[in-house]
């Protein structure tokens, strides 16, 4: 697996600057020390996602456009949210279920915008 990027906030301008134009897996979290109570422990993150055949700059700018995950870009409205994303060599598709597999084991749940996507 490849390693996560800094996180950057979730603008306009901070997916123009980072953003890499490539596939890769992503994570979305709240700023601001907002945190999200989950059954085992409590995390900033709200979202995991993939873009699989887009590439990340896209996929990012989609969920504060309103055309991608609703729930992401319903907290982009009332908090500020950051992101951080991952080059996956292979299939990304995979590392994303995994990654969604190990969250759910350390806090109890997936992630929140996730879990309205079931």
């Amino acid at each position: 697996m490849g390693r996560w990027s800094e996180w950057h906030p979730l603008t306009e301008d901070s997916i123009e600057e980072f953003g890499i134009e490539e596939t890769g897996v992503y994570q979305i979290a709240l700023g601001d020390r907002w945190i999200i109570e989950y059954p085992f422990g409590e995390s900033p993150i709200i979202y995991i996602g993939v873009a699989p055949v887009r590439i990340l700059k896209d996929r990012l700018k989609d969920h504060i456009q309103g055309e991608g995950n609703q729930c992401v870009y319903e907290y982009s409205q009332r908090y500020a949210l950051f992101w951080r994303d991952m080059i996956i060599s292979g299939n990304p598709e995979y590392t994303e279920e995994n990654i969604l597999k190990r969250f759910a084991a350390e806090f109890g749940d997936i992630p929140a915008c996730n879990k309205r996507m079931e």
